[in-house]
């Protein structure tokens, strides 16, 4: 087996170099388990067998599977115990403190450290301790036998306020599911209908001015995927941004890096198929700099970082950071999800291909395909295969087409998927291909910008790419046309 398909790699793989450092200097130096780590961190020995006999040879007789479950074990502990401030481990151990306290019998020390707990909960938005820290309050003031009547009354709203967070949850994902088998619902009146029902509940309607920041927040991201899904765009943006605000003001809350960096990959995602270069620039800056410092304890946002700068760089046509970032991203990939990694692939292919770079374009694109073949991502492949219809076009690798063609036509009809702006891209480049030359060229490609322009909004944005990228494409070649039909008539 290669190790580096084991958790346990994969967890030291995922450290980051403050963790390590932790790790190394807390770690036992003269066990095996050390041993382990320091074998695996050298990056050379990948083969088990080879692994376990050199453990063998530094009079190690435990199994490898064995010793690998406990250095696991001691990483995921100093994990926690580096990041102590920032985990709900943090809160457990203080509620075991007031548990002891209070078997002690020091009833007013754990009252103060229960308040201040509260307090922290709260602020961080851990609302399911509430249930806990009320019933522990209220058994404190039995012992006491001075009961505060101000407990009832705030555990009932904390409660009441759970509920609504937890229906909130139950209505994003119902919708998210649904958007995730159909992409708009802005045609389909019957289904559209069935999620506006779904929305039309008393929670979605703001009752006071004392609701917390998160169910503000949750709301908020809520009326943004729906507005998504009937191709209103400006309202999305709208709640999107308004979320964005608000989390921006609790930077320190639990729940802050779950909800933002979704948030900010769609924010994007919607400037980009909106053509709004300016607020891509403006947005992008601020989003970078916000996502440098969560990329360094959380992939999701190195991922999303990623694709901001891939952005930027397309909009910019400064690729001045492009080679550092491919670097930066091979040496990383492994720690993405899977759907992370196929969207990356494919979006270095992209820059590659804004650059004017179609080899590596190309060679990033059949990485991309080769990827989401094995991991079996039917939509991510069809995206994949478009890009490469797009590069081999440009190439003017015109006989490669058909049978690239009839490969993405088997795709979408196995899994039912419709695309006018696929549809149009093989029609036009076909016309393309047929014209006698640039003079008959240069109306197709306005035609066929024109065409693709009028289309739908989430029907440009098929496959998360086509829009932004075809259309800047489009617009260079009509430009570089006419240029060569001026050079040629002033001969």
């Amino acid at each position: 087996m290669d190790i580096r398909e084991d958790i346990v790699y994969e967890v030291i793989q995922s450290m980051a170099d403050k963790e390590e450092k932790f790790f190394v200097k807390s770690a036992r130096k003269n066990t095996f388990y050390f041993t382990l780590y320091t074998l695996i961190k050298k990056k050379e020995i990948y083969d088990s067998k080879e692994l376990a006999k050199e453990l063998e040879k530094s009079g190690c007789k435990q199994p490898l599977y064995k010793l690998k479950s406990y250095l696991k074990a001691e990483l995921l502990q100093s994990i926690i115990r580096y990041n102590k401030e920032n985990n709900e481990i943090d809160i457990l151990q203080q509620l075991s403190e007031v548990k002891i306290l209070m078997l002690k019998g020091l009833y007013s020390e754990a009252l103060k450290v229960l308040f201040t707990l509260k307090i922290s909960i709260i602020e961080k938005g851990l609302f399911h301790f509430i249930p806990t820290i009320y019933s522990m309050n209220y058994k404190l003031g039995m012992l006491k036998k001075d009961t505060d009547p101000n407990v009832f009354v705030e555990y009932r709203q904390h409660f009441e306020e759970n509920l609504i967070n937890y229906k909130l949850d139950y209505l994003y994902y119902y919708i998210k599911e649904i958007h995730l088998r159909k992409f708009s619902i802005k045609e389909d009146l019957e289904l559209r209908s069935t999620v506006e029902n779904v929305l039309d509940d008393p929670v979605m309607i703001e009752n006071n001015s004392s609701e917390s920041t998160l169910i503000k927040i949750k709301r908020y991201n809520i009326f943004s995927l729906y507005y998504l899904m009937v191709s209103d765009l400006d309202e999305s943006l709208k709640n999107a941004f308004k979320a964005i605000d608000l989390l921006n003001i609790y930077p320190g809350a639990e729940y802050y890096s779950d909800i933002k960096i979704p948030l900010v990959r769609n924010v994007i995602l919607f400037l980009s198929n909106l053509k709004r270069k300016d607020l891509i620039e403006k947005e992008a800056h601020k989003f970078i700099h916000e996502l440098t410092d969560l990329s360094k304890s959380n992939y999701n946002a190195l991922a999303v970082l990623f694709q901001i700068q891939n952005m930027q760089m397309i909009c910019s046509n400064d690729f001045s950071n492009l080679e550092l970032n491919t670097k930066k991203f091979l040496k990383k990939q492994r720690l993405f999800s899977i759907d992370f990694r196929a969207i990356l692939l494919m979006g270095f292919s992209l820059v590659y291909m804004k650059k004017g770079d179609y080899d590596n374009a190309l060679d990033w694109i059949e990485k991309a395909t080769s990827f989401c073949k094995k991991h079996e991502l039917p939509y991510r492949l069809l995206g994949a295969r478009v890009i490469s219809y797009w590069i081999h076009f440009k190439l003017g690798n015109y006989r490669i087409l058909d049978s690239v063609h009839l490969s993405i036509k088997r795709q979408m009809e196995k899994y039912e998927i419709s695309s006018n702006s696929y549809d149009f891209l093989v029609k036009y480049s076909r016309k393309y291909i047929q014209a006698y030359d640039i003079t008959e060229q240069i109306p197709i490609l306005e035609k066929w910008k024109q065409d693709f322009d009028n289309l739908e909004f989430t029907d440009k944005m098929h496959f998360d790419t086509i829009y932004f990228s075809f259309f800047d494409n489009l617009e260079e070649m009509i430009k570089s046309h006419k240029e060569s039909k001026a050079v040629k008539s002033i001969r």
